[in-house]
């Protein structure tokens, strides 16, 4: 992501990711809805990974048998809630996956802003 994305509260860069182009692998996906989270106060459970990791880092838990998309920000987390992927509108977070071909849970990787209004996301390794 850029420089300054990360480091925007959740509510706050929650909101300009709407309307933004997502890239994974050679899907393309409009960004409809997402939702920012605070910090977590919990130190285990399905989000425990995210404690480690740096604002633009991207991570894939598994909660409720789906997969869900988080981008870590300064100060908090955001959910991807709905996209538009080939015309067609994907509401719901674990459906989001699916259709962006989303299937290794615990993957880690980061947002790479690549121009304008699109980023693309790249996943560098697994967590086990």
């Amino acid at each position: 992501m850029t420089s300054n994305f990360g480091q925007q509260g959740p509510e706050t860069a929650a909101k300009k990711l709407i309307g933004k182009m997502m890239i994974y692998g050679n899907t393309h996906a409009k960004i409809l809805e997402a939702e920012g989270y605070p910090p977590m106060k919990k130190k285990r459970g399905v989000y425990h990974a995210i404690l480690r990791m740096k604002p633009g880092d991207v991570y894939v838990p598994e909660f409720r048998n789906s997969l869900l998309l988080i981008i870590v920000v300064n100060g908090g987390r955001i959910l991807i809630r709905s996209v538009e992927v080939g015309g067609a509108v994907v509401k719901g977070p674990g459906r989001v996956t699916k259709a962006l071909g989303m299937t290794q849970t615990r993957a880690r990787g980061s947002a790479h802003w690549i121009g304008g209004d699109t980023f693309e996301v790249r996943f560098s390794n697994n967590l086990k």
